[in-house]
């Protein structure tokens, strides 16, 4: 994985999964997956209509949310 060093110090992966054009179980499952192997960066917006899938994804995964990057568009 590569990463980019924010202004602040922090590295950011440059490589995230995408979530658009996902929803319900397929969503939930593959926002799991990618988390449990590795993903740390999650591409998603508002107007995907996903949010909830997004969060039940996370929530599956184990993850805690600060540990996860969130790009909103």
């Amino acid at each position: 994985m590569e990463y980019i060093q924010l202004s602040n110090g922090v590295m950011m992966p440059q490589l995230g999964y995408g979530t658009i054009g996902q929803s319900g179980e397929q969503i939930i499952s593959n926002v799991a997956f990618a988390l449990n192997n590795g993903y740390r960066l999650i591409d998603t917006a508002n107007r995907y209509g996903n949010e909830v899938e997004v969060g039940q994804g996370l929530k599956a995964s184990g993850l805690k949310r600060e540990t996860i990057f969130w790009k909103l568009s």
